[in-house]
């Protein structure tokens, strides 16, 4: 039988179904819903729908993430467009992405543009701080697994409470996670939406050329790069996080 969910990391809905404004908040690699809960619960307090979706793999059992590619992450967050946007004007409908999230709202923007008016980038990887990463496709056959000692630097020291990701996953997902940013390099000049993208300084994961290299090579001709000064990888529930909140809601009203 397979291992049954916790109940704190299934996908959430918030806010009034009725609300003309709606969001699609995606979940990083090996994360969860939980990481964007207080997000969506500010989101949904000031009106707007809110669909926190769990990627295929995810929040369950790492050994999940063995059997799937990037193309069902990408159609776990597909699903909960198709969800969210329904009746609703392009206008009024957002994506917001944290980490590898990001790259799979970047792929909806660019294959759906015509459904999604703002696409907000979280922590997005495009480089890593260690080069090593790319090795994994070679050292994957001899090491299966990658254990995590430290889940990256944030400036507040309970952050990492807020970061639910697994504490071990197979190096065959990390695989997948490299295509993924290869294969969105190549259609960002396809992606045409409105959007907001943010790093924290003190991210210890993501390399910082990584901001510039995103709103340089956007196709999209509104774009803002905001660099979040005491806030690690995770800019969603780091320190500045209620600021971060704030931005992504005055962008997704148009009122940025």
């Amino acid at each position: 039988m397979p291992p049954q969910p916790d109940l704190d990391l299934m996908p959430f809905t918030l806010g009034p179904e009725d609300a003309p404004y709606a969001c699609l908040l995606i979940h990083g690699f090996s994360g969860s819903p939980p990481e964007l809960r207080p997000l969506g619960e500010y989101l949904a307090q000031h009106g707007i729908r809110v669909e926190g979706v769990r990627l295929a793999g995810h929040g369950t059992d790492p050994e999940a993430l063995k059997h799937l590619t990037w193309n069902d992450w990408l159609q776990s967050a597909s699903d909960g467009l198709e969800r969210v946007s329904k009746g609703r004007s392009k206008e009024n409908v957002a994506i917001v992405g944290f980490s590898m999230g990001s790259l799979l709202g970047m792929q909806l923007c660019a294959a759906h543009g015509e459904q999604i008016g703002h696409m907000v980038s979280m922590s997005t990887p495009i480089f890593f701080r260690n080069s090593r990463i790319h090795l994994v496709p070679i050292i994957k056959i001899m090491k299966r697994w990658h254990d995590v000692r430290k889940l990256g630097t944030h400036t507040d020291p309970e952050a990492h409470t807020r970061y639910h990701s697994y504490r071990r996953y197979p190096l065959i997902a990390v695989d997948q996670l490299l295509d993924l940013m290869r294969v969105t390099r190549k259609i960002l000049p396809a992606m045409m939406t409105p959007a907001l993208i943010m790093y924290g300084l003190h991210d210890s994961i993501i390399h910082p050329k990584s901001g510039r290299y995103l709103y340089n090579h956007l196709g999209a001709t509104e774009k803002e790069l905001t660099w979040w000064g005491n806030s690690g990888h995770g800019v969603p529930f780091d320190t500045e996080r209620e600021q971060v909140w704030e931005k992504v809601l005055a962008f997704i009203k148009g009122e940025a």
